[in-house]
């Protein structure tokens, strides 16, 4: 049952290129559908399960208004009886918006630094990829994958993954409530740069491979795109959780990413 009385408070993101319901957005304003067909806004009770779905975005603390019409309320009703309880999310209709957050927030104490990132992988060219690929440092992935199993040693669930090969990681949903060490910050890099890939890549961007294991075809970033990811991803580990490795490691975490967006500093 969603619970209405007092309104209850989330969290909802909102992609700067696709507002959707929640278009015209601002603190003190009521957001309203004008229907109640999909999509729904989404609010997220706790700011750890808000899916960073594009980048950049606004993030908003909203209250979920009460139905106000029989009709709503059976709406209302049918969008969330589906969920999976206790659900992270709830879906409405309507919400009040009580305070624009700083974004960052969605990525740890360190988060601006993880947002700076997050712009540099937006803004990637192809020349700026390959610059970022060809700065790659030999072991660099390990050491990334080191600071997962570091992270994962204080986790209520993780067992299941400790000691393994996380060079690769980018979110372990169940282990904790975070998912990462910085939230759903590595999901939001790698998103950013596919992103930038299919904006600025031209058609050679993507290429299609055949898994023989599975039968099936999937899309992936080629060269140099696919080979810019790392970089990014290993500042973002290094800068957005610096207490999970050494200063020797932040630096040459952060190495590549520095030499190819110099005017983007770290902070």
């Amino acid at each position: 049952m969603i619970r209405t009385d007092p309104p209850e408070e989330g969290f909802v993101f909102v992609r700067e290129a696709r507002p959707g319901p929640m278009a015209g957005a601002a603190v003190g304003r009521r957001i309203a559908k004008a229907d109640f067909e999909p999509p729904c806004i989404v609010v997220d009770r706790e700011l750890s399960s808000v899916i960073v779905g594009g980048w950049p975005g606004r993030l908003y603390r909203v209250a979920v208004t009460p139905p106000e019409t029989d009709a709503e309320r059976a709406a209302l009703t049918q969008a969330n009886e589906a969920l999976r309880q206790p659900a992270k999310y709830i879906r409405a209709f309507t919400v009040d918006v009580l305070a624009e957050l700083p974004a960052s927030a969605l990525f740890g104490p360190h988060g601006a630094a993880v947002v700076d990132v997050l712009d540099a992988a937006r803004a990637l060219t192809t020349q700026t990829a390959a610059r970022l690929a060809a700065a790659s440092i030999p072991g660099a992935a390990a050491r990334y994958g080191a600071a997962w199993n570091r992270w994962l040693a204080g986790e209520p669930n993780a067992a299941p993954h400790l000691d393994r090969d996380h060079s690769a990681t980018l979110a372990i949903p169940g282990d904790g409530p975070a998912e990462s060490p910085i939230g759903k910050g590595f999901l939001a890099v790698s998103a950013a740069i596919r992103a930038a890939a299919r904006e600025r890549g031209g058609p050679t961007a993507f290429e299609t491979v055949y898994d023989e294991e599975d039968g099936e075809s999937e899309e992936v970033m080629a060269e140099p795109w696919s080979h810019a990811s790392a970089p990014l991803l290993h500042a973002a580990m290094a800068l957005g959780a610096p207490h999970l490795m050494s200063a020797a490691d932040r630096d040459a975490l952060t190495a590549p990413w520095r030499a190819t967006t110099a005017d983007r500093p770290a902070r």
